[in-house]
């Protein structure tokens, strides 16, 4: 498992794919899935055009994300 990068000032965490599809427990490929259609926690991308650059995932943006989706109960 990687470490998480925190920004000290900031106190933000920043997750790569691989990092945040291993925590949400769903393949990279997933993510970039939901990244295309705009599904998925809002995204860093470290250029500007369409294609290319790094992309990362702020503790922000999937905290944010996740409080959006909804809320499911099981009846046994």
């Amino acid at each position: 498992m990687h470490e998480m990068l925190t920004i000290p000032h900031e106190g933000l965490t920043i997750w790569s794919p691989d990092e945040l599809a291993e925590a949400l427990g769903v393949s990279a490929t997933t993510l970039a899935d939901w990244r295309t259609a705009r599904t998925g926690p809002e995204f860093i991308r470290t250029t500007t055009g369409q294609r290319g650059g790094r992309v990362y995932y702020t503790s922000t943006a999937v905290t944010a994300w996740l409080s959006k989706l909804p809320v499911t109960h099981t009846n046994n």
